[in-house]
């Protein structure tokens, strides 16, 4: 990975798999970007975890579901298949990057993970070829809450833009202090949805939440058009027997 940019150190938390579900009724209004049908990128993906968790994921070949490490970590296996569902259809097996998977000590540049389902998933995207420049603008989609502590809104699907604040160790910084409220930020639940480019391709994979401090309060995505990820991203999809969209 190459070191674009230093900024500051910073601590995190998963954003996925710490929300469970709570009423069945969403919010009507939300703060953070706003309500999509399934018909608007309609391969993002809302990724059920475990016994309850909430991933976002990305459909990025006929059986291929690209989403976050954590969220494959987190799930745990029962019965030699990862406990990860897209509705009632429960994946057949996953790969996560070998150095998220060994906690390696800069394991959050590697946080993603591709998940193999037994049937045809419908429409894929795409991942981008290149990183993003400072200030590129973006779209968020995802599944997590619709404000911070509205726990009763994960699954509400909801998109909106933001832009690239920085490139840090190999990771897209989208700067949550840029936002407005129309703009998306993600929140737990969101975790491994897309970062979305202008020309519609996946930029990055939702990480991690950066809390404030001395003015920042940041997420990061896995940028998808590093070296290293994309050839992990070839070989897991030759070990997984699945065909991805962009290779």
């Amino acid at each position: 990975m190459q070191f674009q940019y230093f900024r500051s150190f910073f601590g995190a938390f998963c954003l996925g798999l710490v929300t469970l579900l709570g009423s069945t009724q969403p919010a009507r209004a939300v703060l953070n970007g706003i309500l999509v049908s399934d018909t608007t990128l309609p391969a993002v993906r809302r990724l059920g975890v475990g016994g309850g968790g909430t991933c976002t994921g990305t459909v990025v070949g006929p059986r291929a579901l690209l989403t976050a490490g954590h969220c494959v970590s987190e799930a745990g296996t029962s019965g030699g298949k990862p406990n990860l569902w897209l509705g009632n259809l429960r994946a057949r097996s996953a790969r996560m990057h070998p150095k998220w998977a060994a906690d390696a000590s800069d394991k959050s540049a590697y946080d993603v993970a591709l998940v193999k389902f037994g049937e045809d998933l419908g429409t894929s995207m795409r991942l981008s070829e290149r990183n993003p420049q400072n200030g590129d603008p973006v779209r968020i989609i995802g599944y997590g809450l619709s404000s911070r502590n509205a726990h009763h809104t994960v699954g509400v699907r909801r998109m909106g833009s933001n832009v690239v604040h920085d490139l840090l160790w190999g990771q897209i910084v989208v700067n949550r202090a840029h936002t407005n409220a129309v703009s998306a930020v993600p929140l737990p639940g969101d975790s491994g949805g897309p970062l979305v480019g202008s020309d519609g391709k996946v930029l990055g994979v939702c990480s991690k939440l950066g809390p404030a401090h001395m003015g920042y309060d940041m997420t990061t995505y896995v940028s998808v058009a590093e070296p290293e990820i994309r050839q992990w991203l070839r070989e897991a999809a030759d070990d997984l027997d699945i065909a991805l969209s962009s290779f």
